[in-house]
């Protein structure tokens, strides 16, 4: 069963116990960990799970029993890491794991020992984790102390689970972004204003996993000028992007086909109007053969500029209906 609110809402506890249901998948509704229980109560044969976690009222959160029928699990949390650890102490039989985190310090020692502690049976494991370095100096130095704390027997050598880094140095939030490779997520976001991103692996290679092919979704806002390293990572399946104009250069090389692209969603950087926005908005449409889906999410300020959008909307019968921000 799969189950997609338009809002992020609150889950609504199930009353009645289904004992057929063994796949479930939830979006855009939040579950809350005490809710967990009540959820595996009422289905007992729950096989596949994809939900979105929240925070317990109880500082040491815990599961009452064990779920041994869940064989795949995938969440994503904002939580800690006490939060995750104590879920999967309850999940025993889990052969794939999928698990996206912002702002939850977990470095490659406290993974390894949860998979060992507690998932005998995983074999498939896709992380992505968004850290915030609150000490800026020495950032590189942090970073690989991370990377090395990947780079151990079990991960190289057992099963061979490689993760990246990527950062931009001049971010003043100090955000740091590690995900296992290949990458397994449907999105993607490089917003980078300026500065450039800098990739660190733990694969033998840099140019290991280049293709990031799973990506369906695109969120691009990067229009630096800097020279960064996009040589080791391109798009080749993307169907959707979000796009800030102007874009720099790095687009072209990151997504080097949009044939498969059905829709697109403009945005401008409304602070510093560019002339070249309708010509790269251009260039973006001839690439797109199989576009349907058009949007303006925001679109500086003239009727000419307006004026100009249509004449170049008008040939795919568009007319552009654009929002403006002041």
């Amino acid at each position: 069963m799969d189950i997609s609110f338009e809002q992020n809402i609150c889950l609504i506890i199930p009353t009645i116990v289904s004992l057929s249901l063994e796949h479930l998948s939830i979006v855009g509704s939040r579950c809350y960990f005490d809710h967990l229980a009540h959820l595996y109560e009422h289905t007992p044969r729950l096989q596949y799970l994809n939900v979105d976690i929240w925070d317990s009222d109880d500082d040491d959160p815990q599961l009452p029993f064990a779920v041994l029928s869940m064989i795949t699990l995938k969440f994503a949390c904002q939580t800690s890491a006490r939060l995750v650890t104590s879920l999967l102490q309850k999940t025993p039989s889990l052969n794939h794991l999928t698990v996206e985190t912002k702002g939850i310090s977990m470095d490659g020692q406290l993974w390894e020992l949860t998979i060992v502690n507690y998932l005998p049976k995983l074999k498939v494991f896709q992380l992505k984790m968004q850290l915030e370095f609150i000490n800026h100096d020495n950032m590189e130095q942090q970073i690989e102390q991370l990377l090395d704390s990947y780079r151990s027997q079990f991960w190289l050598k057992e099963h061979k689970w490689f993760v990246q880094c990527y950062w931009n140095p001049e971010d003043d939030a100090g955000s740091v972004y590690l995900h296992t490779l290949p990458y397994g997520f449907d999105d993607f976001d490089l917003n980078i204003h300026d500065g450039s991103l800098v990739f660190k692996s733990t694969t033998p290679r840099d140019d290991d996993y280049c293709s990031y092919s799973r990506v369906r979704n695109l969120y691009y806002c990067y229009y630096s000028t800097e020279n960064t390293i996009f040589a080791c990572i391109h798009f080749s399946n993307i169907r959707h992007i979000t796009l800030t104009l102007p874009y720099n250069d790095h687009l072209q090389s990151a997504v080097p086909r949009l044939y498969n692209l059905v829709s697109l969603d403009v945005r401008m950087n409304t602070w510093c109007p560019h002339d070249n926005d309708l010509p790269q908005l251009q260039a973006v449409l001839d690439r797109a053969p199989r576009l349907y889906s058009l949007k303006f999410g925001s679109w500086a300020s003239s009727a000419s500029q307006t004026k100009q959008a249509n004449k170049l909307l008008n040939p795919l019968g568009i007319e552009a209906r654009v929002a403006i921000q002041v």
